[in-house]
Protein backbone atom coordinates (compact mmCIF):
# COMPACT_ATOMS: atom_id res chain seq x y z
CA UNK A 1 0.00 0.00 0.00
CA UNK A 2 1.90 3.18 -1.01
CA UNK A 3 1.45 5.72 2.04
CA UNK A 4 3.70 8.67 0.49
CA UNK A 5 0.84 11.01 0.53
CA UNK A 6 -0.09 10.66 4.29
CA UNK A 7 3.85 11.43 5.05
CA UNK A 8 3.51 14.60 3.15
CA UNK A 9 0.80 16.01 4.54
CA UNK A 10 2.26 15.32 8.40
CA UNK A 11 5.02 16.60 7.66
CA UNK A 12 3.71 19.63 6.17
CA UNK A 13 1.10 19.93 9.30
CA UNK A 14 4.46 19.79 11.51
CA UNK A 15 5.97 22.25 10.01
CA UNK A 16 2.61 24.53 9.99
CA UNK A 17 2.66 23.86 13.66
CA UNK A 18 6.25 24.66 14.72
CA UNK A 19 4.96 27.93 15.16
CA UNK A 20 2.91 27.59 17.77
CA UNK A 21 4.52 24.66 19.74
CA UNK A 22 6.89 26.36 22.94
CA UNK A 23 10.43 26.51 22.73
CA UNK A 24 12.76 27.01 25.49
CA UNK A 25 12.16 30.29 27.06
CA UNK A 26 15.43 31.31 26.64
CA UNK A 27 15.90 34.16 23.98
CA UNK A 28 18.25 35.26 21.74
CA UNK A 29 16.68 37.90 19.70
CA UNK A 30 19.12 37.90 16.60
CA UNK A 31 20.88 35.23 14.40
CA UNK A 32 24.81 34.54 15.41
CA UNK A 33 27.22 34.21 13.09
CA UNK A 34 28.25 30.35 11.86
CA UNK A 35 30.99 30.75 14.43
CA UNK A 36 30.70 33.61 17.09
CA UNK A 37 34.15 34.07 17.29
CA UNK A 38 35.29 33.70 13.73
CA UNK A 39 36.03 36.34 11.28
CA UNK A 40 39.06 38.19 9.46
CA UNK A 41 40.93 40.34 11.66
CA UNK A 42 44.08 40.63 9.51
CA UNK A 43 46.61 38.72 11.45
CA UNK A 44 45.56 39.25 14.69
CA UNK A 45 43.53 36.20 16.89
CA UNK A 46 40.68 37.15 19.57
CA UNK A 47 37.10 36.70 19.90
CA UNK A 48 34.53 38.81 17.71
CA UNK A 49 33.44 41.27 20.34
CA UNK A 50 37.13 41.56 21.97
CA UNK A 51 39.66 43.79 21.65
CA UNK A 52 37.35 46.46 19.62
CA UNK A 53 33.86 47.98 19.18
CA UNK A 54 31.91 47.18 16.42
CA UNK A 55 29.28 49.55 17.43
CA UNK A 56 26.68 47.01 17.87
CA UNK A 57 26.03 43.46 19.24
CA UNK A 58 24.83 40.72 16.97
CA UNK A 59 22.02 40.09 19.70
CA UNK A 60 20.65 43.30 19.25
CA UNK A 61 17.68 44.16 17.61
CA UNK A 62 17.82 46.67 14.32
CA UNK A 63 15.82 49.76 13.87
CA UNK A 64 12.69 48.01 12.56
CA UNK A 65 12.96 45.58 15.34
CA UNK A 66 14.24 42.90 13.21
CA UNK A 67 16.93 40.18 13.66
CA UNK A 68 20.39 41.19 11.94
CA UNK A 69 22.64 39.43 9.43
CA UNK A 70 25.94 40.26 8.27
CA UNK A 71 26.67 40.97 4.94
CA UNK A 72 30.67 40.42 4.16
CA UNK A 73 32.71 41.79 6.53
CA UNK A 74 30.51 44.34 7.79
CA UNK A 75 30.05 46.09 4.52
CA UNK A 76 26.28 46.26 4.98
CA UNK A 77 23.45 44.67 7.36
CA UNK A 78 20.63 42.97 6.50
CA UNK A 79 17.84 43.10 9.13
CA UNK A 80 14.85 40.91 8.38
CA UNK A 81 11.50 41.30 10.24
CA UNK A 82 8.27 38.78 10.04
CA UNK A 83 4.55 38.89 10.15
CA UNK A 84 2.93 36.22 11.36
CA UNK A 85 -0.38 37.36 10.30
CA UNK A 86 0.59 38.79 7.19
CA UNK A 87 2.82 35.69 6.73
CA UNK A 88 5.48 37.85 5.34
CA UNK A 89 9.34 38.43 5.54
CA UNK A 90 10.80 41.90 4.70
CA UNK A 91 14.06 42.09 4.45
CA UNK A 92 16.09 45.74 4.99
CA UNK A 93 19.63 46.66 4.30
CA UNK A 94 21.53 48.71 6.23
CA UNK A 95 24.78 50.18 6.88
CA UNK A 96 27.84 48.48 8.33
CA UNK A 97 26.77 49.30 12.19
CA UNK A 98 23.99 48.18 11.56
CA UNK A 99 22.25 51.45 12.62
CA UNK A 100 20.82 52.86 9.51
CA UNK A 101 18.76 52.25 6.65
CA UNK A 102 20.78 52.51 3.55
CA UNK A 103 19.43 53.13 0.15
CA UNK A 104 20.53 50.37 -2.06
CA UNK A 105 18.80 48.58 -5.17
CA UNK A 106 20.35 44.94 -5.19
CA UNK A 107 20.08 43.23 -8.49
CA UNK A 108 18.81 40.59 -6.99
CA UNK A 109 17.49 39.53 -3.65
CA UNK A 110 16.32 36.18 -2.54
CA UNK A 111 16.11 33.67 0.60
CA UNK A 112 17.01 30.27 0.07
CA UNK A 113 15.41 27.23 1.95
CA UNK A 114 16.52 23.77 2.22
CA UNK A 115 15.27 21.09 4.26
CA UNK A 116 17.49 18.33 5.15
CA UNK A 117 17.46 15.70 2.23
CA UNK A 118 15.12 18.00 -0.27
CA UNK A 119 16.11 20.37 -3.22
CA UNK A 120 16.39 24.25 -2.30
CA UNK A 121 13.60 26.28 -2.33
CA UNK A 122 14.70 29.49 -3.44
CA UNK A 123 11.87 32.56 -2.57
CA UNK A 124 12.50 35.91 -4.03
CA UNK A 125 12.34 38.74 -2.31
CA UNK A 126 10.14 42.27 -4.34
CA UNK A 127 10.87 45.73 -3.40
CA UNK A 128 7.93 47.44 -0.95
CA UNK A 129 7.98 51.11 -0.33
CA UNK A 130 10.82 53.68 -1.35
CA UNK A 131 13.96 55.30 -0.42
CA UNK A 132 16.41 54.28 2.35
CA UNK A 133 13.32 52.66 4.42
CA UNK A 134 12.33 50.59 1.70
CA UNK A 135 12.39 46.88 2.20
CA UNK A 136 12.19 43.49 -0.29
CA UNK A 137 9.81 41.41 0.84
CA UNK A 138 7.87 37.85 -0.31
CA UNK A 139 4.85 37.18 1.47
CA UNK A 140 4.34 32.97 1.58
CA UNK A 141 3.86 31.16 4.38
CA UNK A 142 5.96 28.33 3.68
CA UNK A 143 9.13 30.59 3.59
CA UNK A 144 7.80 32.06 7.44
CA UNK A 145 7.67 28.40 8.30
CA UNK A 146 11.03 27.46 7.30
CA UNK A 147 12.93 30.22 8.54
CA UNK A 148 11.08 29.78 11.84
CA UNK A 149 12.43 25.76 11.73
CA UNK A 150 16.09 26.92 10.96
CA UNK A 151 18.45 24.72 13.31
CA UNK A 152 16.04 21.74 13.11
CA UNK A 153 17.22 19.69 9.90
CA UNK A 154 16.54 23.38 7.77
CA UNK A 155 18.64 25.66 6.30
CA UNK A 156 18.40 29.13 4.95
CA UNK A 157 20.49 32.03 3.36
CA UNK A 158 19.71 35.44 2.34
CA UNK A 159 21.67 35.72 -1.40
CA UNK A 160 21.77 39.54 -2.56
CA UNK A 161 23.53 41.09 -4.98
CA UNK A 162 24.78 45.18 -4.79
CA UNK A 163 26.61 46.89 -7.05
CA UNK A 164 27.57 43.65 -8.64
CA UNK A 165 28.92 42.00 -5.70
CA UNK A 166 27.36 39.03 -4.22
CA UNK A 167 26.23 38.56 -0.54
CA UNK A 168 25.42 35.41 1.32
CA UNK A 169 24.34 34.91 4.88
CA UNK A 170 23.01 32.09 7.31
CA UNK A 171 20.05 32.27 8.94
CA UNK A 172 20.75 30.79 12.06
CA UNK A 173 18.05 29.22 14.65
CA UNK A 174 16.47 31.47 16.70
CA UNK A 175 15.15 30.80 20.55
CA UNK A 176 11.71 31.78 20.88
CA UNK A 177 10.33 33.76 23.75
CA UNK A 178 6.60 32.81 23.65
CA UNK A 179 5.85 35.13 26.39
CA UNK A 180 5.89 38.40 24.23
CA UNK A 181 3.34 40.15 22.31
CA UNK A 182 2.88 38.21 18.98
CA UNK A 183 1.10 41.94 17.79
CA UNK A 184 4.64 42.91 16.63
CA UNK A 185 6.28 42.38 13.79
CA UNK A 186 10.07 41.31 13.76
Amino acid sequence: MFRFPKFWMLAVGCCLAMPFVGCNSATQDAPQAESETDHDHAGHDHGHDEGHDHGHSHEALGPHGGHLLELGQEQYHAEWTHDENAKSVTVYFLDGEAKESVAVEPESAKIEVVIEGKEPTTYNLKPVGEGADAGYEHQDGALLTGLNMVGHGVQAKLMVTIEGQPFEAEFQHLEHDHGHDHGHAH
